[in-house]
């Protein structure tokens, strides 16, 4: 399955500068700041009747479950809550309030990861490849959560193997 191993090249590309712990730990609470911001940001550009933060939703939807479909599943709600909360904000805030906050979550949620970066010595993603390292990133946070329980143990084992032939 060619997606198969394209999946684990993005794990591999994404995994080698994320290996200390504490670095993931401010991905963890940084990424999920950064998306809420996004969708919060872009649901401000009217596409018709539909919140333009749906669209993206949808799309990287989408694409997670063509990676793997067990992990696209489970990221599916985190997305969605995201989704949610930022949908709830714009309702509640001025447009200039929203475009503050998101500006504020993005760069402070990206400060938090540069500063993992630091502890862990090296350069992050985003430098290699920054659209690709944004749309791994949700999707890599939710295979550390299944690491940490001990689950999909072959597909970490993969990439385990990979990152220390690298």
């Amino acid at each position: 399955m060619a997606h198969k191993q394209h999946w684990e090249n993005l794990m591999v590309f994404y995994g080698e500068a994320h290996q200390n712990t504490i670095n993931v730990l401010t991905h963890v609470i940084g990424v999920p700041i950064i998306i809420c911001s996004v969708f919060a940001a872009i649901s401000l550009i009217p596409i018709g009747p539909l919140e333009t933060s749906w669209l993206l939703v949808a799309g990287l939807s989408l694409y997670y479950l063509y990676l793997d479909l067990v992990f696209g599943v489970s990221i599916i709600p985190l997305l969605v809550g995201l989704n949610l909360i930022a949908q709830y904000a714009v309702q509640q805030f001025s447009q200039t309030d929203i475009l503050i906050w998101s500006a504020a979550g993005f760069f402070g949620g990206y400060i938090l990861q540069f500063v993992g970066h630091a502890i862990e010595g090296k350069k992050p993603s985003l430098v290699q490849n920054p659209v690709m390292a944004m749309v791994v990133a949700p999707l890599f946070m939710v295979a550390e959560l299944y690491k940490l329980l001990g689950l999909r143990s072959e597909l970490n084992e993969a990439v385990e193997k990979r990152l220390k032939n690298s």
